[in-house]
């Protein structure tokens, strides 16, 4: 990332949350970082980075994941959980026997504190999904058999997720924006 556009976010940011700009500097501010943010695909993390007031330095965890079938939709659950939680997640893969890609593990990027609370809550979240899988698998006729039935019952589990976290952001964001604007 051009450090030269993280200054400039950070700047703007700062104006954004400075007391002493007016309503008006301040919703400027925020909407040409909000810009920057977007087109440049920024995360918190890396506006914080070489913050000197930041407490913890940005470090990375890998996960290893048993070879599985659904690892490729384990990754994009802990990357939902993972962004949720200010982190960047990335993964390690190689090719199986058959040619297919097995993901063989998953790199947490983010401060220490923020990995742990990515990964607690990302193995709650699969401890959760496994029960709720066994109790559905039991009352559908062949469905450990099927897996379209289990990948789609994964993949609308990590899309009900993104969704909620969506929703928590919205709700989080509000306040803000009254705040700013009044």
């Amino acid at each position: 990332m051009d450090e030269h556009i993280l200054e400039r976010v950070r700047r703007l940011l700062a104006i954004a949350h400075d007391t002493a700009a007016s309503p008006n500097e301040q919703t400027v501010a925020l909407e040409r970082a909000q810009k920057l943010i977007d087109r440049h695909a920024i995360e918190q993390w890396e506006l914080e980075r070489d913050d000197p007031s930041r407490r913890e330095p940005v470090t990375e965890r890998f996960i290893p994941l048993s070879p599985s079938p659904v690892n490729g939709l384990m990754n994009e659950l802990l990357a939902i959980v993972a962004h949720a939680n200010r982190c960047r997640s990335s993964y390690r893969w190689h090719k199986a026997r058959n040619g297919r890609p097995v993901i063989a593990g998953v790199t947490l990027h983010g401060t220490r504190t923020d990995i742990g609370n990515a990964q607690t809550i990302w193995t709650g979240m699969e401890t959760s999904r496994a029960l709720m899988w066994r109790v559905r698998a039991r009352r559908t006729p062949n469905a450990k058999e099927n897996a379209a039935f289990r990948d789609g019952y994964y993949k609308g589990f990590a899309h009900e997720i993104a969704r909620r976290y969506a929703a928590l952001e919205r709700d989080m964001e509000t306040p803000r924006r009254a705040a700013n604007s009044s």
